[in-house]
């Protein structure tokens, strides 16, 4: 009789534990859930932070030489941080020239220019896009 008491203390201390793991297991799962949602929401975040930067851009967009002068300063200096601190490089042509630092001072401030090509990746960002003087 003191046999079949101790075992079914070892069955009630057995279940319990694994009614104990069922539950830890079951907040980690919504945890991990909850982080889940918002690293998509941090990522969309950051695709609109970055998209923003460059104004409203998109296809057949006319723009002043002044401000695209600006966009494709932000452009240079957004390629320039590290890789943790971006979404993606923004490649910029004007006129056929692949622009690059020692080119900004080819965008003529008082021209217009016309945008074409904007791409963007699947989640959405701007990746590259061309301006053609007007």
């Amino acid at each position: 009789m003191e046999n079949a008491s101790k075992a079914l203390l070892i069955a009630g201390a057995i279940l319990l534990v694994i009614a104990i793991i069922a539950i830890g297991m079951t907040i980690l799962g919504q945890g991990q859930d909850v982080v889940n949602k918002t690293g998509g929401q941090i990522g969309a975040m950051a695709i609109n932070a970055h998209n923003s930067q460059f104004g409203e851009i998109h296809n057949n967009a006319i723009v002043k030489g002044t401000e695209l002068k600006r966009i494709a300063s932000v452009a240079l200096s957004n390629n320039q941080q590290s890789q943790a601190n971006k979404v993606c490089d923004v490649t910029i042509t004007i006129d056929g020239v692949v622009l690059a630092a020692n080119t900004l001072g080819n965008i003529v401030t008082s021209r217009d220019y016309t945008i074409t090509l904007v791409t963007y990746t699947n989640d959405g960002a701007i990746t590259s896009f061309t301006a053609t003087v007007r």
